[in-house]
């Protein structure tokens, strides 16, 4: 009944809409006969072969055969989803959302943080303005203030900058800040003790004052309940009593902000939005005080957009004129609501219209490297910000036509991630794809490793072009040690190739391992290969670990590797130290069990191996080894029931 509701509402959001209306906002029209025409906005052409007809509410260009109704056309011309092209549709024609009251809510959500976000962009912006060291740094890495300004680069001093936009809550729930003990909100305990608070207010008792920089949107509640006043309550305690000026005078329990006994100067205690407090000078208060930590202090801090170009989050560079010992170079925004760094390709809302007009696309690792080549004038480049390349960027970049070029770092981490990278093309019979390797040398004579650094060099970038499986089979079998490991890669590009259905696809395919490898072609064609249709279950879980970045973060952080057989332990632990894959390489290739839960996975072999080891300690009568390998086994089962 749901189901029907649901596709009753599309329908009359559908008929409020007005195909010509639509078009018409994007794209000119002009009127011949009874339809529309327009030159086509997905395709270049000379003559106007784009129709749009009122009648059948429908549009169909007669040249690319593109064709939909007035949400399709709203997803392909703005390159998002349905979703999205629906709530564009109704901002611009306000009308009401058929989506649910679950997802308004979510978008409104997203909108305000989204939009907090841009404003706190460009107050990082004015940051960097003030520090010259800073913009001599990025000076002498190419990057001048224009170029900050268009890429959104700037510099964060502190938690203030934070704070001024978001609450507490709010800039911990995106992980601009990972502490707030020294603000903390009180909650109504005691309702009788409250309620007479909030009946008699000169008899409170207030110890510390509120933060004298919050944002007016964090006391725009005037509710005068016992429960609203206490909760606005919110103090900032300090270890040092002499970072806050203290406003209670206990004796008399009367209160008063700087004003003399008597004046009528004092606090109002029903509000945090008392003109008094915004008298409070913020240089007394010191960055101790707050006991707010933020991750991305003192560093220069790139903007996150996503496909629409939203803000939705921040990256955090180190530099020289700071110490950063033991930092990460680069921090981003933690996973949540608003960014998923596994998602968004960075340079992906600039980058996607020249995409679409070369349809070529260059994928690179670093942020900086993405803003070197739009520099360099190489205006189609995308960077996947130091997460591996996986199924999400490849349909993003898909739904663009567009040719694949990787160019990683030249170091071995960044070659392995060419080798992952092609590992998800090939997985999904993508063959017409590139690898770039720059042949620019810096002053020692070597390679440069990345584009930044061509850039530094105030260098024209050189390259050479490798096919993608001519690369991807000549790095594997340059790390073959041993006959037997080049005799496994053989048999990861047969299954490769019998998986293939297309029969031409299928013949460049054997045409070209045969001209990369030198192995006849009917090494290839003759010989059977094992069929991995039906998946064990060991072999089900190694290929969620190696074709999913998440599960990779997952098996990482939770993972017994004595719980795995003996013989995968070694590789399984090598790929979770630096993603080599290793023999672990042709599981890339299989086809993952649909619906596979991978963490309820990981602790039903954590189960399996206490069992054996609770049996094992049995047999031997080591009391110590039974009493632990049962209690593992009932926090296992207990975790177990819990999450699923």
């Amino acid at each position: 009944m749901s189901f029907l509701l649901g596709v009753n509402q599309m329908e009359h959001f559908k008929a409020k809409l007005n195909i010509i209306d639509v078009v018409q906002y994007f794209i000119p029209l002009r009127k011949k006969g009874i339809n529309h025409f327009a030159s086509c906005p997905f395709h270049s052409e000379k003559s106007d072969s784009f129709c749009v007809s009122e009648f059948k509410q429908m549009y169909h260009c007669f040249g690319c055969g593109e064709s939909g109704d007035a949400i399709k056309f709203v997803q392909m011309y703005k390159k998002i989803d349905f979703k999205e092209a629906v709530q564009e549709l109704c901002d611009i024609f306000n009308l009401q959302s058929p989506l649910n009251q679950t997802s308004k809510h979510a978008s409104s959500k997203f909108k305000d943080f989204s939009q907090k976000c841009k404003d706190l962009s460009a107050r990082f912006y004015a940051n960097l303005q003030k520090r010259k060291d800073i913009q001599n740094y990025l000076l002498n890495r190419g990057f001048n203030m224009q170029t900050c300004a268009a890429y959104n680069i700037g510099f964060c001093e502190g938690v203030e900058d934070i704070l001024h936009f978001f609450s507490p809550a709010q800039a911990q729930e995106i992980g601009l800040i990972t502490s707030f003990a020294q603000n903390e909100l009180l909650s109504a305990q005691n309702t009788d003790k409250s309620a007479h608070k909030a009946q008699n207010p000169a008899q409170n008792i207030i110890e510390f004052a509120p933060l004298p920089f919050a944002p007016a949107s964090w006391c725009q509640n005037t509710d005068k309940s016992a429960a609203a006043v206490s909760a606005r309550r919110v103090l900032a305690r300090s270890r040092n009593s002499a970072a806050l000026p203290l406003i209670a005078e206990k004796k008399k329990r009367r209160f008063y902000l700087f004003g003399a006994k008597g004046s009528g100067e004092g606090i109002n205690p029903f509000s945090f939005c008392d003109e008094k407090f915004k008298e409070v000078n913020t240089k007394n208060l010191s960055q101790n005080s707050l006991k707010a930590k933020t991750p991305f202090k003192n560093r220069i801090i790139i903007t996150l957009f996503n496909r629409n170009h939203q803000a939705i989050g921040f990256v955090g560079r180190t530099h020289p004129y700071a110490n950063f010992l033991k930092s990460p170079k680069y921090l981003n925004s933690k996973e949540s609501f608003l960014y998923q760094k596994s998602l968004n390709l960075y340079n992906f809302s600039r980058a996607k219209q020249e995409i679409s007009k070369m349809g070529k696309v260059l994928v690179v690792e670093g942020y900086f490297d993405a803003i070197a080549a739009n520099l360099l004038g190489i205006k189609n480049c995308v960077a996947t910000g130091g997460t591996a390349f996986n199924d999400k960027f490849l349909s993003a970049l898909l739904a663009l036509n567009a040719q694949i070029t990787f160019l990683f770092d030249s170091d071995s981490s960044g070659q392995e991630a060419n080798l992952r990278a092609c590992a998800v093309l090939l997985k999904n019979h993508i063959y017409d794809a590139r690898v770039c390797v720059i042949e620019n040398l810096n002053a020692k004579g070597t390679r440069v490793k990345d584009l930044g650094e061509v850039l530094e060099l105030r260098q024209k970038p050189r390259f050479i072009f490798h096919s993608l499986l001519g690369f991807f089979i000549h790095k594997n079998l340059e790390k073959c040690a041993s006959p037997a490991q080049k005799d496994s890669f053989l048999n990861t590009l047969k299954d490769m190739i019998i998986k293939e259905q297309n029969f031409y696809q299928k013949d460049y395919l054997v045409s070209e391992v045969c001209a990369h490898t030198g192995v006849p072609r009917e090494y290839f064609l003759s010989q059977k290969v094992k069929n991995t249709t039906h998946l064990g279950q060991m072999e089900a879980f190694l290929c969620a670990l190696v074709q999913d970045e998440d599960n990779y973060y997952i098996a990482k952080n939770i993972l017994l590797l004595k719980s795995l057989p003996q013989d995968i332990q070694a590789p399984v632990a090598q790929y979770l130290q630096d993603k080599t894959l290793g023999s672990l390489q042709k599981y890339a290739f299989l086809e993952q069990k649909a619906g596979y839960n991978f963490e309820f996975a990981i602790y039903n072999l954590h189960l399996r191996y206490f069992e054996r080891a609770l049996a094992q300690a049995k047999a031997r009568k080591d009391i110590a080894q039974i009493l632990s390998a049962q209690d593992e086994i009932k926090a296992l089962k207990s975790r177990l029931c819990a999450k699923f």
